[in-house]
């Protein structure tokens, strides 16, 4: 689930009739919050949208106040509720922008569906590779 997609709806339609397995999509983290931090307007809702998404530094860098972090879980909860099957998160991507409050709400978001929440982290320089 990745990245997840943040029109989860038109994710679905889009891939109805023509995929042999079954899919599922998360609701985006990480795009929740370029949409609320740096204005991002996303044109396909998933992947193809990340490059454009990361343009700005927003996303990874700054910690939201609370009516920005309100604003990011509606987010992510509009697209549970559209039928994303769990929350995504890059949180390794932003760990300067993110707060462990924050990575709690979203949990609770996934919990609140009885969903899982899916989380991609990155090791930092300090990374101790003997272990």
């Amino acid at each position: 689930m990745g990245c997840g997609g943040q029109q989860v709806d038109h994710w679905y339609s889009s891939r109805e009739g023509k995929l042999y397995a079954n899919y599922g999509i998360g609701s985006p983290h990480e795009m929740a919050r370029a949409v609320v931090l740096d204005g991002f307007k996303p044109k396909y809702g998933d992947a193809p949208d990340m490059p454009e998404s990361r343009k700005n530094f927003g996303w990874s860098m700054t910690k939201p106040d609370l009516e920005q972090a309100n604003k990011i879980m509606e987010i992510i909860d509009q697209g549970r509720q559209a039928g994303a099957i769990s929350v995504a998160s890059t949180v390794g991507y932003m760990r300067d922008g993110v707060s462990a409050r924050e990575l709690f709400e979203i949990v609770k978001v996934a919990a609140a569906y009885n969903r899982p929440c899916s989380m991609h982290f990155r090791a930092g320089h300090t990374w101790n590779r003997s272990c």
